[in-house]
């Protein structure tokens, strides 16, 4: 299971899908592209500070304050992610870091 752990200042996204094979996952592999793209997002189209932290099935992207614009892009990555847990089984999001 993928859980995604969102707050007010990060995102914290660990686990393993299951869906497929590993190299094969496809659900594993969307989150870890939203997840991606939110962090190069944030730090190439806004002003936001944001550091980073990967190992093997972990990321967490943290946060102090967001612009409008950096609001914006997690918001996009909260769809993205809502849209994955609705379609495939094994993704799950808490709230609350």
């Amino acid at each position: 299971m993928i859980t995604v752990t969102m707050g007010r200042t990060g995102v914290d996204i660990s686990g393993h899908a299951g869906y497929d094979k590993h190299g094969r996952d496809i659900v594993c592999a969307a989150v870890s592209v939203l997840a991606h793209n939110l962090f190069i997002s944030l730090e190439a189209l806004t002003p936001d500070k944001v550091f980073v932290e990967e190992r093997h099935g972990y990321m967490s992207i943290i946060w102090n304050d967001l612009s409008d614009k950096g609001r914006i892009l997690v918001d996009s990555f909260f769809l993205g992610i809502c849209d994955i847990e609705r379609d495939y089984p094994g993704v799950e999001i808490k709230y609350g870091k």
